[in-house]
């Protein structure tokens, strides 16, 4: 069946771990963890979960119960589910007593009924697929060793899982070694449980139902049709159909934002540069974000970069006269209290109170001094002097 015609799919299972990713990636191209990029269709196997929604309502209205409470998971399937419920409810504008009504998600699961608190759901009521038989699944999966698949990650990780063991001394692992020769045919656990394989029968099916259409596509003749009208499918004459490309707006750049356009659809936007200071650094940004204290917006606004540090210096030519004043200025107040001091005790300087007179000088060579902490790279101890000691030296 379709020799010669390759097909290409992805695996998709929002409701498991990494582990179960990691399996699907290695079933798909087998020692290398990688997907071809091809077309493909996104169509589920599984009958979408709307109608399990519907039913519910449907259960709720038969039985004529007219106080319901709606619980859901957090994720997308138990958000659209509740939503999807509650509108069919109202629709048949009814809903006594407490009675647990469940989807398939958990209204199957065995650990539930093994927990703490179980008794609550007695009598509960759900929706889900008729049990499935896969024939000959049992068997083989208790056949399974890893020396049959030595390269198959699947294998190793569900070995290790079933026997609580490490296979190949893996390291960082808290687990006893295992050899690979553990037998299968005496353990109970949920990799060997086929009996809740319901949905996988049904998926197991509707791959094989699209092979079989497929392969009957491929080997069409005259003798055989494919379609209503008597005609056959021309793999040679593919045409790739896609969907042009309508816009009304243009992306915004990094340096952007978005701002919605009035009375045209959300999809219709301006770009507006990000004002000094913001930046946004990804397309299609709706806000922009403010630099940290000491950064600044670049040209583009689409990075911080620091802030110029701008300072007077000692070599600048106005940093030199500055400092050669104040140099002077310091030399002459000290050459007047030498001559103050010496000059003490006589009748003039007496006269203009002496302590006084000193302490203005002292706080006048003080003033003199201030202006140096205005030059030079600025640190954090002359940021704080300097105007401490401006407004304490002007105030004496």
């Amino acid at each position: 069946m379709l020799s010669g015609v390759r097909l290409g799919y992805k695996i998709y299972d929002n409701c498991g771990t990494m582990d179960i990713l990691r399996a699907a990636l290695s079933l798909v191209s087998g020692l290398k963890e990688e997907v071809v990029d091809d077309g493909c269709i996104d169509t589920e196997t599984v009958p979408s979960d709307y109608y399990q929604s519907k039913a519910l309502a449907k259960l709720v209205r038969h039985f004529g119960w007219t106080w319901v409470g709606a619980v859901a998971v957090d994720n997308e399937y138990g958000l659209n589910g509740i939503v999807a419920f509650i509108q069919a409810a109202e629709e048949y504008g009814n809903i006594t007593g407490l009675q647990w009504i469940g989807s398939d998600a958990w209204i199957t699961d065995s650990s539930l009924t093994d927990s703490k608190g179980h008794t609550i759901l007695l009598g509960s009521l759900g929706f889900t697929v008729t049990k499935a038989d896969i024939p000959g699944l049992e068997e083989y999966l208790r056949q399974l060793h890893p020396s049959q698949f030595p390269n198959s990650q699947f294998v190793k990780d569900f070995w290790e899982e079933v026997f609580d063991c490490s296979l190949n001394e893996t390291v960082n692992t808290q687990r006893q070694p295992c050899n690979g020769f553990e037998s299968l045919q005496t353990i109970q656990s949920q990799f060997t449980d086929v009996s809740e394989l319901r949905f996988t029968k049904n998926v197991y099916k509707s791959v094989f139902a699209v092979a079989h259409a497929l392969d009957i596509m491929t080997k069409c003749n005259d003798n055989k049709e494919a379609f209503s009208n008597r005609s056959c499918f021309d793999p040679k004459n593919i045409q790739t159909w896609q969907v042009p490309v309508s816009v009304c707006s243009k992306k915004c750049l990094p340096g952007t934002y978005k701002v919605l356009q009035k009375g045209k659809p959300t999809c219709c936007h301006d770009c507006m540069p990000c004002p000094a200071g913001e930046i946004t650094n990804l397309t299609e940004s709706l806000q922009c974000l403010k630099c940290p204290p000491e950064y600044w917006s670049n040209n583009k606004r689409d990075a911080c970069i620091p802030k110029p540090v701008e300072f007077l210096a000692y070599n600048e030519i106005l940093g030199k006269v500055l400092a050669i004043c104040s140099l002077l200025g310091i030399f002459l107040t000290m050459i007047t209290t030498l001559i103050f001091f010496t000059y003490k005790e006589t009748p003039l300087v007496r006269a203009n109170n002496s302590e006084l007179s000193f302490l203005l000088l002292f706080s006048l060579t003080l003033c003199f001094l201030c202006s140096l902490t205005f030059m030079g790279r600025p640190t954090e101890w002359s940021c704080k002097l300097r105007h401490t000691a401006f407004g304490i030296t002007f105030v004496l």
